[in-house]
């Protein structure tokens, strides 16, 4: 088994390698005629001249499936390519939101004195005859104060 599996990896690698220098010569024939079209115009009237292709009846639409099979990929790589940019975008604008988040708690944490936070911010439990009553201290910062005052 394993000779004739090495004998199909050398038989495969002057392949690949031929397709690849048939790609190269398609490219650059490509890029002589100006264009794709040009191009494709070319290799059908060879195809037409040099052989009995199109003495086929579904050669046509072969060609055509072809073609049609080239525009799906084409569109499948766009539709990839659009979904990963609005993926990234998405990434992006979360990231933003999180810095901003943060820099506003951070700006909150900077705002309060440090002796007074922990107090402040604590929920006190008062009992009171059985009865549990509960108190919340909010802290408004006094240029807020200021512009209350102002409007009244």
């Amino acid at each position: 088994m394993a000779i004739i599996s090495d004998f199909q990896d050398d038989e495969a690698q002057p392949r690949q390698q031929a397709a690849a220098d048939v790609e190269e010569a398609l490219a650059a024939l490509l890029e002589r005629c100006g264009g794709a079209l040009p191009f494709l115009q070319a290799a059908i009237g060879v195809a037409h001249r040099c052989s009995g292709l199109f003495r086929d009846p579904s050669a046509v639409s072969k060609v055509t499936a072809m073609a049609a099979a080239a525009r799906a990929e084409v569109e499948a790589e766009e539709r990839a390519a659009r979904e990963a940019k609005r993926k990234a975008e998405e990434a992006e604008r979360k990231a933003a939101a999180e810095a901003e988040k943060a820099a506003k708690a951070a700006a909150a944490a900077a705002e309060k004195p440090e002796s007074s936070a922990e107090k402040d911010g604590m929920e006190v439990d008062k009992k009171e005859e059985g009865n549990v009553r509960r108190e919340y201290s909010v802290l408004v910062p006094s240029s807020f104060q200021i512009a209350i005052a102002a409007e009244s």
